[in-house]
């Protein structure tokens, strides 16, 4: 990149901060001391849920063929984790297999329920066991303590809950499984009390949930800083959120920058309640605006995205 002749290269070069490999330049006040400052060097995995949140999407209905397609393509643009889908339903799990038998080196995800908020029982065994033996790296739990009154009923106390939210972990771990329990926030209290039962039982990863798209970044920005208090330096946080405010990529972006170590994205944004946070707007913003790196081949992310609306059915946004 060459700064035109008709600029004063030294007052340019204040106000700007190109790219070390030239390939862009932003203005130099993203990287300078105001607010909280990014931390030099710093990385962010992404994990792509395209074929779980992103196939919540409506008239979504991908074949075994087109998620292995678009499950190459985002490993070959750097994509190391992908959530196949829902530990609890069969087809999922045989994509998982079928995962597998391709030999992905990315990590496989099973989305599952620590509790059966429908049937009152709790599942966890039966989901970690069916999605283990599918070829399941990664058991990805949701839980909530403020489900308890409307699923699994008024007699049942936070405290029972959150020592199957333990078991579950242990269950999980003693299977092999790397675990993450994800919890929907719905209070300081729910936050606080989930995250220290999922750190004491030895969980390997938090993933905070704004499944309603309703925080803004500051509340992301102290629920990242709150969440790693509670677990400590070791534990991974992810970030997933949705874009019903259309905020949903600022607030992933913001939740990196406050230490999160993950952001969990759909292509496009697909995904229920408004869509998830777009995974090549966060990636371009990550890279470019908070000098993040993630990893992901740039070059790659039109490609991926025109793939995943040929196969969703779903056209881009013109304004992406």
């Amino acid at each position: 990149v060459k700064i035109p002749a008709k600029y004063d290269p030294v007052k340019l070069a204040e106000e700007i901060v190109i790219d070390e490999r030239e390939r862009w330049a932003v203005s130099a006040l993203d990287f300078a001391s105001i607010g909280d400052p990014v931390p030099a060097k710093r990385k962010a995995l992404i994990h792509d849920d395209t074929l779980r949140s992103g196939a919540n999407n409506p008239r979504a209905l991908l074949s075994d063929d087109q998620k292995l397609r678009l499950a190459e393509k985002l490993e070959e643009a750097g994509i190391q984790e992908l959530e196949a889908g829902y530990a609890g339903i069969s087809e999922h799990r045989r994509f998982m297999k079928l995962l597998k038998e391709h030999k992905t080196k990315m990590k496989i995800g099973a989305h599952a329920t620590a509790q059966g908020f429908v049937t009152r029982t709790y599942v966890y065994k039966e989901e970690t066991d069916r999605s283990m033996e599918a070829g399941a790296d990664v058991m990805n739990f949701v839980g909530r303590l403020t489900y308890i009154g409307g699923h699994l009923g008024p007699d049942v106390q936070a405290s029972e809950v959150l020592e199957k939210t333990q078991d579950c972990i242990h269950y999980a771990k003693s299977q092999g499984a790397f675990v993450s329990m994800g919890i929907i926030v719905d209070s300081v209290d729910a936050l606080f009390k989930s995250m220290k039962a999922s750190a004491e039982a030895g969980v390997d990863r938090v993933c905070i949930y704004d499944s309603r798209s309703w925080w803004t970044h500051d509340v992301w920005k102290w629920a990242v800083k709150f969440t790693r208090h509670i677990v400590g330096p070791k534990i991974q946080i992810t970030a997933h959120v949705h874009d019903a405010y259309g905020m949903g990529v600022a607030n992933t972006c913001e939740a990196v920058k406050a230490g999160a170590d993950m952001a969990d994205v759909t292509l496009n944004g697909y995904g229920h309640a408004g869509g998830n946070a777009a995974l090549e707007q966060v990636v371009v913003n990550l890279e470019m605006l908070y000098g993040i790196d993630t990893g992901i081949d740039l070059t790659k992310l039109y490609s991926l995205c025109k793939l995943a609306a040929d196969d969703f059915g779903m056209p881009i946004s013109p304004r992406q």
